[in-house]
């Protein structure tokens, strides 16, 4: 029952934290919209944020969105599957679905601080897997040199191409 009480406290904090946040960013665009949109001769009246971003998600063309996401995930599971090839290389099976939530709780720990989501990444397989850190973070280390490898590859190619 304590467990249960701290995790619902836990998740009531956080996510007060986060509206409150949507909050002030909402606030603060909505001022910033008005004064576009009067600036460029409108009625303070017609100027409403809430009322454009309506707009915006009804005219918005789903199909497109809902393929940059499929892209978005089949990215995601590829270096999700790559990184577990690195990790057995230790002669650790890790699970598909933690080495997938560590990428994608990667991505989102780097909005707010960049690249503290490796080591963000690193802690959570730790944790959920039981591996050595040191171990973790040197697969980390060797995924990112292979992403700057297929980078180079790729601008080389397009180089030649072009």
């Amino acid at each position: 029952m304590k467990t249960v009480l701290k995790n619902f406290l836990k998740f009531l904090v956080f996510t007060s934290i986060g509206v409150g946040i949507l909050y002030l960013i909402y606030n603060n665009q909505s001022k910033n919209y008005l004064e576009e949109c009067v600036s460029k001769g409108n009625a303070a009246a017609d100027c409403s944020l809430m009322d454009k971003l309506w707009l915006d998600f009804t005219t918005a063309d789903f199909k497109l969105i809902l393929l940059v996401i499929a892209f978005f995930l089949i990215s995601n599971v590829s270096r999700a599957l790559r990184w577990m090839m690195l990790l057995r290389g230790l002669g650790k099976n890790v699970r598909f679905i933690n080495a997938f939530l560590a990428i994608m709780l990667n991505y989102f720990t780097n909005l707010g601080v960049p690249r503290i989501g490796e080591v963000i990444r690193a802690g959570v397989i730790t944790k959920y897997e039981h591996i050595p850190v040191e171990k973790v973070i040197g697969t980390v280390v060797v995924d990112r040199m292979v992403d700057i490898i297929s980078i180079l590859f790729a601008i080389v190619l397009a180089f030649f191409v072009e």
